[in-house]
């Protein structure tokens, strides 16, 4: 974690902490390098942030415990901008067809 993103370490103590309190109590592996990706994407997005991008991906649908469950497996999704998620998702959405009434 030291060697890839160091300035995670450059955070007031308190922000380190509550970070690592919150990838704790999402049960990351210490031992995985998830736990250091998900610490590092807590620690470099602000909490306001973070709930502001959690409820853009409500807006597509997600649940919060979906939100939780791709954070873990990849925290990073946290990481861009509120309009690169929106534009990704655009991408990602797909039409479902209307039927017709016979």
């Amino acid at each position: 974690m030291i060697k890839r993103n160091p300035s995670a370490f450059l955070s007031s103590s308190d922000k380190f902490s509550e970070a690592l309190m919150i990838v704790k109590e999402l049960s990351f592996d210490p031992s995985s390098s998830l736990f250091c990706s998900g610490l590092t994407t807590v620690v470099g997005v602000d909490k306001s942030i973070r709930e502001e991008k959690m409820e853009l991906y409500k807006s597509f649908g997600w649940s919060k415990d979906d939100i939780v469950s791709a954070f873990k497996k990849q925290p990073q999704i946290m990481a861009p901008s509120k309009e690169k998620i929106k534009r990704m998702m655009d991408v990602f959405r797909f039409q479902i067809p209307k039927s017709t009434a016979v």
